[in-house]
């Protein structure tokens, strides 16, 4: 029945729209703060699995015992997360809309597992991706319809090509419009085919068989060019680790920003984090960076956020990839030439230490690695499957002596459970840092005294997380927007209560959009009757404007009060509360709205989040007495 009442209020939304006033003073967004939290209570999240994989459901917090550095912990608080028992609680489909219209009701349940797919252009071969394609669109023509996907690139940057989403439909598109392989400038070999560029060093290195009395000559000049050609591999190395890394971290402090545990899956076809000195280089430390801090710090970032990361290995087959991309210069066109058994022999130690330090932060972040030549779609699917069904336990540490030493943690089972030789996938340790030196505390998120670790409704950081761009959709406050062109004509400035991001990079032209939204009052807080029975509400209308990378580019923000009498509010509660609002997009490049109602008593947010392409080839919405 509340479905109902709420799209029927499309129907009736110009009728609603020309009730109400819609003059109104625009108010700034609240500035966003950023979270500094200490190890007061460390979040555990354990996924339990029987021999093939299958999820355990059913333990109780005394099956567990908890350790840190061997010493027993207390756990606080202990949950089942049962993505089988959330979906039989999901509510009724959404009935077709019109056209330009959207909802923020949603029949996914809101605490389900977040997954998020990251496509590997920097450290991937365009054969290998274009595997990784095939597999994706594989799996999500069967895929579940209620697994939430959000879907990232990462080249020299990270890239966000499609937010959270649980229509398989939309996840397809992405990936046949976004998905397709593009070169990386980063490897020697970008293409795939075995090969790199023939060097000069190679090629005076093919000319050591002629014999003569240049030989001794062409053999230092060769070497000479090789140690130069190698250093310049190495420093490219570098940057790709440096790519790779920064990545990451801002992956982690996107995703620490929405509750409970997400699970990354990193399609990369060449591994190339290792924090051991590249051998071939005559001076290692001149070229070669230590990445010792900087991957504990992606690591710790990535564990704070609760996020599991699944590296799959991107090639179809098995392969020595880091014999086809050399690590020294020369590329290897002559295997059975001196040298090329130690080169052989390099790369196949550098490829075991990558993929090392792969499996070590899998296993940092309570992830598994993949990385056998497993058809991808099914990597997916087990993933998705098994990460869904989970155990949060949470523990305040014994030791409150924080020092920023690094704490282990051990999960085991006990009583009869411990029998059943079942395997416990979890976070492995933490950094203690001091939660009262802000010096010291790290910014992202990993400790909540709630059991799911999420942000207080209500606060600067739940309101950061509701409007993030790609993040999942809220349905605490329901309601119905048509969202349409305002007309065919394109202007030159935003719209007159727009804030411009003034270090956007996309300028004008622009195309305005309006807004209209109808919502029931049964989706606020509603301040108690005063003497006469009039009842207040504060509305907070926001609209973001993104680019595809998700950097701001326009915002709009109107509060509104209400004051209802007994007879209005019976009237509303039929038809709805309307509001208009009008926010400019760009004309000639893609950007996305996500659009909020927020119930500023309660701090409640509904949010939808659309791309602008989805209405501008629109007809114009109809003219509104009264608005804008």
């Amino acid at each position: 029945m509340r479905l109902l009442a709420l799209v029927a209020a499309v129907i009736v939304l110009p009728a609603v729209l020309a009730q109400a006033p819609q003059s109104s003073s625009q108010k700034d967004a609240a500035p966003v703060s950023t979270l500094s939290t200490g190890t007061q209570l460390v979040v555990v999240d354990v996924v339990v699995q029987d021999k093939d994989g299958h999820p355990i459901h059913g333990l109780t917090k005394d099956d567990f015992r908890l350790e840190e550095n061997k010493a027993p912990q207390n756990v606080r608080t202990f949950d089942e997360h049962n993505e089988a028992t959330a979906l039989a609680q999901k509510r009724p489909a959404v009935p077709p809309l019109p056209p330009g219209t959207f909802t923020s009701y949603s029949n996914v349940p809101d605490n389900g597992t977040l997954t998020v797919l990251l496509l590997d252009r920097l450290n991937t071969v365009t054969t290998d991706q274009s595997y990784v394609r095939k597999q994706l669109q594989k799996y999500l023509r069967e895929a579940d319809p209620n697994a939430r996907i959000a879907i990232f690139g990462m080249s020299a940057r990270l890239t966000l090509l499609q937010g959270f989403t649980s229509d398989p439909a939309i996840l397809r598109a992405a990936i046949d419009n976004k998905g397709k392989a593009s070169p990386s400038l980063s490897l020697a070999d970008p293409l795939g085919t075995g090969y790199g560029p023939q060097t000069s060093s190679n090629q005076m290195y093919n000319t050591l068989g002629i014999g003569g009395t240049m030989q001794a000559a062409i053999a230092a000049e060769t070497a000479n060019l090789n140690d130069f050609e190698t250093e310049n591999t190495a420093m490219q190395d570098t940057f790709r680790i440096r790519y790779t890394l920064d990545s990451f971290n801002q992956l982690a402090r996107y995703l620490a920003a929405f509750p409970g545990r997400k699970n990354l899956i990193w399609f990369s076809g060449s591994f190339p984090i290792s924090i051991e000195a590249n051998v071939d280089i005559t001076n290692p430390n001149a070229v070669t960076a230590d990445f010792t801090d900087a991957f504990r710090e992606t690591s710790t970032l990535l564990t704070r956020a609760r996020v599991a990361v699944y590296p799959a290995d991107a090639s179809e087959t098995q392969h020595l990839t880091t014999f086809t991309q050399p690590i020294s210069g020369a590329s290897q066109s002559r295997p059975d030439t001196f040298g090329s058994r130690d080169n052989i022999d390099r790369a196949r130690d550098s490829e075991t230490s990558s993929r090392a330090t792969m499996a070590q932060m899998a296993e940092d972040t309570g992830g598994q690695p993949y990385m056998s030549g497993r058809p991808l779609a099914d990597v997916v699917r087990q993933t998705i499957n098994s990460g869904a069904d989970y155990y949060t336990l949470t523990y305040s540490p014994a030791n409150r002596d924080w020092k920023g030493e690094y704490r282990n943690i051990r999960v085991l089972l006990q009583g009869a459970s411990s029998e059943r030789k079942l395997k416990l996938s979890y976070r492995h340790g933490y950094f203690a840092d001091d939660p009262n030196n802000r010096h010291n505390a790290r910014s992202t998120s990993l400790i909540a005294a709630s059991a799911v670790a999420a942000p207080t409704t209500g606060s600067a950081a739940y309101a950061y997380a509701a409007m993030r761009r790609g993040g999942p959709p809220l349905s605490e406050v329901l309601f119905t927007a048509r969202v349409l062109p305002a007309s065919t004509t394109i202007d030159e400035k935003v719209a007159p209560h727009n804030s411009a991001n003034p270090n956007a990079k996309i300028k004008g032209p622009y195309r305005l959009i309006d807004i209209d939204i109808a919502a029931l009052p049964r989706n606020f807080e509603l301040a108690a009757p005063d003497e006469n029975g009039t009842r207040r509400a504060t509305i907070e209308y926001v609209t973001y404007v993104y680019d595809t990378d998700g950097h701001i580019l326009n915002t709009d923000t109107t509060t509104r009060e209400f004051a209802f009498t007994p007879l209005k509010l019976k009237e509303l509660a039929v038809n709805g509360i309307g509001f208009r609002q009008q926010v400019s997009v760009p004309a000639k490049t893609e950007s996305y709205l996500r659009i909020a109602m927020h119930d500023v008593p309660s701090g409640r947010f509904g949010v939808i989040e659309i791309p602008a392409s989805a209405v501008l080839s629109l007809p114009p919405a109809p003219a509104v007495p009264g608005a804008p």
